[in-house]
């Protein structure tokens, strides 16, 4: 699942233009790859402001993620906490397998990326290890001349939505 934080805070201009766009690219950038690189890979998408809204359960289909994530307004105050417990529906046996997964093993756990005001957050994941496949190789990326790796001849909507 994609958290992602939708608070009045996302209005900010730190990240150009502004913080709720940096992360919508951002999903843009992750979601293509990560459901790519095999075909049991699903993607959701849960919004982080006030109560919390499942705007997509898991699927592997890109398109029905990125129509939804631009619909995403801000709106309230973060409730993180309450989107970890959405996201993994108060399972234990599920939020036990989410902490393991972040803790890791042997450093091949999860990846924290940290980017400073500024800079542009798409390319900073570009270059991060959460892109990164087997031996350092970018899953889907790279290989393209295309914004954000989309042909616009193969998927006109994906590359009107991309340029928006």
């Amino acid at each position: 699942m994609v958290c992602m934080d939708n608070s009045e805070y996302m209005r900010n201009g730190d990240f150009l233009p502004t913080r709720l766009q940096a992360q919508q690219d951002a999903v843009n950038i992750v979601c293509h790859p990560k459901t790519r690189s095999n075909p049991e890979n699903n993607m959701g998408l849960i919004t982080l402001a006030n109560d919390c809204e499942v705007l997509t359960t898991l699927t592997p289909d890109t398109g029905r993620i990125l129509s939804k994530l631009h619909t995403v307004q801000p709106k309230g105050k973060i409730t993180f906490c309450t989107g970890i417990r959405v996201a993994h529906e108060v399972n234990t046996e599920k939020l036990t397998a989410f902490v393991n997964t972040l803790n890791g093993k042997d450093g091949t756990g999860s990846h924290l990326v940290t980017v400073p005001p500024g800079p542009s957050l798409a390319d900073a994941l570009i270059s991060s290890p959460i892109l990164a496949g087997e031996g350092g190789a970018m899953l889907g990326l790279g290989a393209s001349d295309f914004e954000f790796g989309v042909d616009p001849s193969a998927d006109p909507e994906l590359a009107l939505v991309s340029k928006r």
